[in-house]
């Protein structure tokens, strides 16, 4: 657990954060005995919240059609973002798109995070056979065990 967080930091100061779209690490710190992230606020719950995708048994109506498409250039601004530092998410999914509050956009603005199983596309080929992230949102690449990609996060992005 210990070198996984510290992946994650490492990974984040890579990706040159503030991005607007994507959670900013204030720093690390020892809770308890347990290393933790200290991350951006963002108040506004996550985007699975939001969809009422979390909430079994209880029938809860989709957001309209605009306020969703809005979303869509913020993740993109975000997953573009690391992309372009060799940097692939392999974890997109709705509960991994923090919201902050947004008088522009009614669910919010949008806020990748999550950067737990990010890999290095350098280190890709390495990763063939590795079947990480969460089942629902794995990109095609992924689930024939065939190295990851950058495209495999923009599929996962169409997934939610």
């Amino acid at each position: 657990a210990v070198e996984a967080l510290r992946k994650e930091a490492l990974m984040m100061r890579r990706a040159d954060f503030p991005h607007e779209h994507l959670v900013a690490c204030m720093g690390t710190c020892v809770v308890g005995g347990c290393p933790v992230l200290v991350l951006q606020c963002c108040d506004g719950g996550n985007l699975s919240e939001a969809l009422g995708l979390r909430r079994p048994g209880i029938r809860h109506e989709l957001a309209p059609f605009e306020e969703r498409w809005c979303l869509v250039p913020q993740l993109a601004s975000g997953l573009s973002h690391l992309h372009s530092l060799g940097i692939i998410h392999c974890d997109i999914k709705a509960s991994n798109v923090l919201l902050r509050p947004s008088a522009r956009h009614a669910l919010g603005h949008a806020v990748l995070s999550d950067l737990g199983l990010a890999i290095d596309t350098a280190d890709a080929p390495s990763q063939a056979g590795r079947c990480a992230g969460t089942r629902r949102y794995l990109a095609p690449e992924v689930t024939a065990l065939q190295p990851p990609c950058a495209i495999g996060s923009t599929y996962r992005a169409k997934v939610i």
